[in-house]
Formats: C-alpha cells, structure tokens, sequence
C-alpha cells in the first residue's frame, strides 16, 4: 500500500510539477525569483457577504442550468445578476494585509491575475481591485491592453488576465506567446485544485511551474448556507422592485 502511495505522488509531481496547499499568502515573501499569478475569487478578494461569492455563484448557477432550457441564455442571466450582486456589494480581501503582501512581492518580481471572469465583467473588476488597494499595473508583464487572438473571448487588462472560463492554463500560454516572453519560473495560486493543475501546462514549455492551493477562504466555502442566501435575494429583489 506505501509503495502505490508513493507511486501515486510521483504521478502528481511528473504530471503537475510541484503543487503545494497553504492557507496564507506570506510564505510567498520567502520565494525565490518568479512570475507570480494570482486567481482573484476566494484567493485574494470576496464579498463582503455570501451573497455574490464565489461558493453562492457556483451554486446558484448549478440549479439554474439543471433546469435550464437554453444552457447559453442561462449563464448570461446568472452572470448578469452577479454583476448586479456586484455593484451593490463591496469587496475584502481574503486576509487583513492582502494587498500589503501583493506590494511587496511587485517589488521583486512581475505580479499578474488570472480570473475565470469574463470581459463583461471587466469593469467592475478593475473598480473592485482598485477599491482594496490593489494594483496589478505595478509591475506586470506588460504594460499594454489586448485581446488574447487564440483564446478569444480572453483579454488582458491592467495586468489582469480575463479567461471567460476558458482553460487557466491554456490562456496564460496564449498570453505568454502573445508578448513574447517565457519567465524561468511561474508560481501560480488559486482557491481551485482543478485550476491550479490546469496552469502546469506551463511545464511543457520549460517553464519551471510550482502550483499552490490556496485554502484561506476555505472556511467561508464550507459554511456556505445556500437557504439563507436564497431568502436574502428575495428580500433584496422584492426592494428593488418596490422603489421602481
């Protein structure tokens, strides 16, 4: 039993490089020279209530695409009332000193983020950013704004990469590709194991990858109440539609 234990993570390191979990963003200070890419959700900010999150968007647009007719349609309206959730909820960052971390790690190294969002919701991104003292036009890997041509409808903005749900690591490829750079070592964390895996793609291109899932905002996935959030909107829309 040791013996396929063992096996098994040596599959994990030839197939996904070096993956580490860690529940804060400090011992990133103590790594040596990177590119650093962040996820946004649940790794650097969140809501300041349930309401909007990442954990309520996943489950709200699970029951509504189990009973949708148009899957497409179906994703619009949900993104469309996240967007709305979005504008009337501020953002925290994940911990206290979030955005202190990220300042000093642009100091030493290019910082980026790569966000499942899409462009519809670039806008709101970049108010959201902004609004914890965080930066990504620092120090980015580039200076200019453009649309990622094989990825479309993928787009970097301010240093944020917008992958419209597409591939983690196939758009930050593209985007790589498109400035003509290959960084030695690429450090990537997200709150998503499955995205996490999907960046070390990079691998095949030489590029020395280490992988890290981020368990700081665990806790808010896992006493998520679907109800309570559920009674929550309905309140929300039954005022909104009053004052129309």
């Amino acid at each position: 039993m040791f013996k396929m234990v063992g096996v098994f993570i040596c599959l994990l390191v030839c197939c996904w490089g070096e993956i580490k979990e860690c529940t804060s963003l400090h011992p990133l200070l103590d790594e040596k020279e990177a590119v650093f890419v962040f996820d946004l959700d649940n790794t650097l900010i969140r809501p300041v209530q349930p309401l909007g999150s990442d954990e309520w968007f996943c489950a709200y647009y699970s029951r509504a695409l189990a009973n949708a007719v148009d899957k497409e349609d179906c994703r619009h309206r949900c993104v469309a009332l996240w967007r709305a959730l979005h504008t009337l909820t501020p953002v925290q960052t994940v911990e206290k000193d979030t955005s202190q971390i990220i300042r000093h790690l642009q100091e030493k190294a290019p910082v980026i983020a790569l966000t499942r969002r899409g462009t519809d919701s670039l806008d709101i991104t970049q108010w959201e950013v902004r609004s914890v003292d965080l930066d990504f036009t620092r120090n980015p890997l580039s200076r200019n704004n453009f649309a990622l041509c094989k990825m479309s409808p993928a787009e970097y903005c301010n240093g944020i990469i917008f992958t419209d749900n597409q591939h983690k690591g196939e758009v930050l490829l593209n985007f790589l590709e498109q400035i003509a750079h290959k960084p030695k070592r690429i450090i990537f964390v997200d709150d998503s194991l499955k995205h996490v895996e999907s960046v070390s793609i990079v691998e095949k291109e030489g590029i020395e990858y280490v992988g890290i899932r981020y368990s700081g905002a665990d806790h808010f996935v896992q006493t998520f109440d679907a109800e309570k959030c559920d009674k929550k909107l309905e309140r929300l829309l039954q005022i909104l539609q009053a004052e129309e």
